[in-house]
């Protein structure tokens, strides 16, 4: 049988099921390789903070960070101070730290998860901190922690752009 010129050679069926199959199994190997690396944490889809190995789901940082600030509001400090990394904790001492949230509040709001490695995170929101007096000041609060057995830990915190509030 002859061919003319211009039309293209017939393929045959092996070698279409060869390029098929071939790419069927890069698929399934991709999507294997995606789902580990979903579950150890280390790629998140959009909108999920990664969970990291050894970090808890009931403990994500910016809950933390919420749930600190809600603690001190509630003058529960035993409760808020075992939030603080031990290293936060020798660098303000227990009874300087009470102090210094007797006379204001600090609420944060719209905090965001900015960062995370598999030992610290970051969060960021807006921040307002009310004096006892009823005089407000707002600004941003960054918030870094560190994973500390397996428990998200405050390990740093400061306010920037702090200003009259509205």
């Amino acid at each position: 049988m002859s061919q003319s010129v211009g039309q293209p050679a017939p393929q045959t069926t092996s070698g279409r099921n060869r390029v098929t199959h071939a790419v069927g199994i890069a698929v399934v190997g991709i999507a294997i390789a995606l789902v580990a690396l979903v579950a150890t944490g280390v790629v998140a889809f959009p909108g999920q903070a990664s969970a990291q190995a050894g970090a808890s789901a009931a403990n994500p940082p910016a809950d933390v960070v919420q749930r600190h600030y809600a603690e001190l509001a509630a003058r529960e400090y035993e409760s808020a101070w075992q939030q603080l990394s031990p290293s936060q904790q020798k660098q303000l001492g227990y009874g300087p730290w009470v102090n210094s949230y007797t006379s204001s509040r600090i609420t944060p709001t719209g905090l965001e998860f900015v960062s995370q490695t598999p030992t610290a995170a970051t969060v960021v929101g807006a921040v307002t901190v009310t004096s006892s007096g009823g005089a407000s000041m707002a600004g941003r609060g960054r918030w870094t922690l560190s994973l500390i057995d397996g428990v998200w830990r405050l390990d740093s915190t400061s306010y920037e752009g702090v200003g009259s509030a509205r």
